[in-house]
This record gives C-alpha cells, sequence and structure tokens, in this order.
C-alpha cells in the first residue's frame, strides 16, 4: 500500500488532535474533558435512526470510519431499543476504524 503525506498543516492537526487525545482539553463552555474521555463518544448513535435508511437504502456493507476516536461497531447497547451493535442496527459486515489521533492505528472490527 502505498504510503501518504499530509501537508504541513494536516500534519500540525494532527499533532494537536494526539495531544488531545493524550491529555484531554477543554471545551468552550469551560468543561475539560479528560484524556480517557478524549474522542470516546459514539457521536454517530445520536443520528442512528437518519443514517439507516441511508444504509439499507445504499446497500452499504463496510465501513470505513475516519476518525472513529473510540467508536466500537461491535459493542452492543448501540440501539437504547435491543442489544444491537452498531454493525448490527445498520447491517454492515466489516467497520475499519482509522483514528489519526491515536497513532494511524487501524482496527478491522
Amino acid at each position: 500500500m502505498p504510503k501518504f503525506k499530509l501537508s504541513n498543516q494536516g500534519a500540525e492537526l494532527i499533532k494537536q488532535y494526539e495531544i488531545m487525545a493524550r491529555e484531554g482539553f477543554h471545551r468552550t463552555d469551560g468543561k475539560k474533558v479528560p484524556a480517557d474521555s478524549a474522542y470516546n463518544s459514539f457521536q454517530l448513535k445520536k443520528f442512528r435512526h437518519l443514517c439507516k435508511d441511508y444504509f439499507i437504502h445504499n446497500k452499504i456493507s463496510t465501513v470505513l470510519d475516519y476518525g472513529g476516536g473510540g467508536s466500537d461497531w461491535s459493542a452492543s447497547n448501540f440501539d437504547d431499543t435491543n442489544a444491537m451493535s452498531a454493525k448490527q442496527f445498520f447491517n454492515v459486515v466489516s467497520v475499519t476504524n482509522f483514528e489519526p489521533a491515536r497513532g494511524l492505528k487501524q482496527n478491522k472490527l
């Protein structure tokens, strides 16, 4: 696989995200987000019902979750009405998480 090169601005942004993921950060309302909570909320959960029709209509079976933070597509209870994971809820076969702020690791779920 060819290696890609970020622009200077892109590289600086990734450095800032790495610091925020490692040390936490302050939100604009002044509240501190500790490192163990930084980028760990699965924001898609808030919009799951809007997105589900799109997944089904377009027969999406694989996902690249770029900047997915600590999102766990295989964890149960993604939907409050049942114990389904996000993978089950959206009926996807595989998910690859790509989180630059955590060392450019890729995890296939």
